[in-house]
This record gives C-alpha cells, structure tokens and sequence, in this order.
C-alpha cells in the first residue's frame, strides 16, 4: 500500500478517552509510514504532552462547527487521503466537509466513528446533544465507513440502519497497548487479612459512578475489621472531583482513599495495585480494562453495555450488574477469597495492539481506495 495522507480529528486535547485513543491511532499510523496530522479544535489540554512526534495542527477554535472551514482548508492544503473523525458532532462536521468536498471534486475520503453506546447517550443527552445526534443518523449515510470500537456497538449500530450502511460499518478497537503484551500466566488468589490494593482509573464524570463506588468501598470498609488495612487509589479528574473529595474527607477516609488527580501515565499504578473497580452506566469498549489485565491487575466492573462483558466474558474478571451494590460487596468480600482466577494475558488483550489494528485500518484504506 503506498503512504497515505490522513488527518486525525479530534476537537481538543483534555481528558477523555476518545482524545486518547486517537492519539495513540495517531501515533501508529506515523509509525507504519503514513504522514499523520492530528488536526484539533484546539491545542490545550494535558495530553498535549503525549503528541510529541506528530504533525499537531490547531484550527484555534472551542466550537467544532467553526472547525469545519478551516479543517476543510486543510484537507485541500495537504490533499488528504482519509479524515478519520469520531463522536456524534465531529462525525456530523466531517460529513458536511465530504460533502463540500465532493462538490468541489477534492478525492477525499472520510472514515467516522462510535465510541459510544448511542442509545444509552440520548437518554443523558441535553436537546442540543439530541439534534446533532438526529441530524448525525440523517447524514451518516454519506461517510465512506464507518469504524465501531466494539462488537456490542456494531450490533447497535447496524440494527435499523440499510443493507448499504451495513456494508460501510466494521469493527475496529482502539489502540490500547503499542506492544504484544509479555504471556503472562495470570493467577489471581486473596487471602484474608492481606491487604488488597484497589485502583479506579478515568474520568470522573456522572455516567462513571465514582462516588457511588467509593460510598460502596466504605461500607466495604466497615463490614468487616480484616479490610481495614485495604485501600483505595483513583486516578482521574473531572466534575464529580470535589464531591468525592469532599465525602472522602467528611468521613475522616484519607488513610484509605487517595485522589492523586490525572495522571499521565497509569502503568506503575496497574503494576502496584492488585484490582481495578469500574462502576460505569456504559462503555463502547473501556481501554483501562485491557491496560489493567495486560500489566496483572485483576477487574471487577459493572456488566455496562458494552465493552466490560465483551473483553472480560464473565472468565478474565468479575462483573455485577449496574447499581447492584450487594453483589459488588458480595464479590470483594466473599467470591474474591473463594474463586480462583487463572488466564493467559496475551489471549485476552491481542485485539487491542498496534499490530492488529493497523492491520484493519490498513485493510480498510485499501478496501475503500479499490472502490
């Protein structure tokens, strides 16, 4: 395949998973060979510091609606082969821009993407979020494919949709390890009265839970003296900071509960501590899920549609129902001591390398290209 021109999109560089996973698809495809700009709404933000390499172009605006003139400039300026976009309002931009572009006779193609469970999305959505999302599912039969980050979301995507946009939809995950992981045969025991270190790693925002999850933790906590000596790492920032902040401190937690805010780089975390707690009300896929088992750190998530139950399978973690707060006890004060864990890492998380989503992104330019 010759060297391609490809303009990665994301509207700024802040805290999220999307912007992550762009950037490390970023990365590998300027690592292969393809000349890569990641094109964003604006520059600030602290993953700025993980695009070190990259052609970073900021089109110096907070609103991705006025990012579309400018961005379709760019794509002339740099006669770009392939614009990948992803959430519903860069999606809907890129699309406009494809449009344009096909009047103007410029050979562009435009590659979208779901990162997200769309239905569960509109039901927390403002009208605003609902319109883009209406005038998203009008347009996307225009995009030349579209990419969905799992299976689940896929299946979600393509139940009502025409024989044509099943043609244009495929399953590609992020990129989540640059490496093949090392085979680690994993084998996950807990003895009482050892402590157990606990990790959450995200954003805290609303649909992940977090406070709910640490009011769990401490009843947790108090069920039983043997866990006292337990505690709890969570790594993340966002706007449900000072509220968990704020019940850590009024019910003295500090000894056991630490906020270390973002961090740039989880892995020693994963390294360090024995479990990651997810308590989602969704996730398309859930990249620290695969970041944690790669590094030995076992998982216990909310069954949340659709990333959870679609890489732990019931077999390579634990998971509870979404807001089921007795079974989430039940498994960290009773099934991990009674339930033996045991499974190769690589099995679980080959999916989600470099290698093998290179491949796909590759296989899909050529796919589109010979069309």
């Amino acid at each position: 395949m010759r060297k391609l021109r490809i303009v990665v999109f994301v509207p700024n560089l802040t805290v999220g998973g999307l912007e992550t996973a762009f950037i490390n698809l970023a990365h590998a495809l300027n690592r292969y060979g393809h000349y890569v700009y990641l094109v964003c709404g604006h520059t600030n933000g602290v993953l700025y510091s993980r695009t070190e390499g990259l052609n970073v172009l900021s089109l110096n605006s907070n609103n991705v609606s006025k990012c579309i003139v400018p961005l379709l400039k760019v794509v002339y300026k740099y006669k770009i082969d392939f614009v990948i976009t992803g959430m519903f309002h860069c999606n809907l931009a890129g699309i406009i821009i494809k449009l344009i572009c096909n009047l103007l006779k410029i050979n562009s193609r435009f590659i979208t993407s779901i990162h997200t469970n769309r239905n569960v999305f509109i039901k927390n959505a403002s009208i605003y979020e609902k319109i883009i999302v209406k005038m998203h599912n009008i347009f996307i039969k225009h995009t030349d494919a579209n990419v969905c980050v799992s299976k689940g979301v896929l299946e979600a995507e393509t139940k009502t949709v025409t024989e044509q946009m099943k043609m244009k939809s495929f399953y590609i995950p992020n990129i989540i390890l640059k490496d093949n992981t090392p085979n680690y045969k994993t084998n996950f025991i807990f003895k009482p009265n050892e402590p157990i270190k606990f990790l959450y790693v995200g954003r805290l925002s609303k649909e992940k839970k977090v406070l709910q999850l640490v009011k769990w933790y401490h009843k947790y906590l108090l069920s039983d003296t043997c866990f006292q000596n337990n505690t709890f790492t969570i790594l993340g920032d966002g706007p449900e900071y000072n509220s968990i902040f704020n019940y850590v401190s009024v019910n003295n937690l500090s000894s056991n509960i630490t906020l270390h805010g973002f961090v740039d780089n989880p892995v020693p975390f994963y390294v360090s501590h024995d479990i990651l707690l997810l308590n989602s009300q969704f996730e398309a896929l859930s990249n620290v899920i695969v970041e944690a088992i790669a590094h030995q750190c076992l998982v216990i998530s909310s069954n949340c549609n659709f990333g959870p139950y679609e890489i732990l399978q019931n077999k390579y973690g634990y998971l509870f129902e979404i807001d089921d707060e007795e079974e989430f006890i039940k498994i960290v004060t009773s099934d991990l001591y009674k339930k033996r864990l045991c499974y190769d890492t690589r099995k679980v998380v080959e999916l989600y390398t470099e290698d093998s989503v290179l491949r796909n992104y590759n296989c899909l330019f050529h796919n589109i290209l010979s069309n």
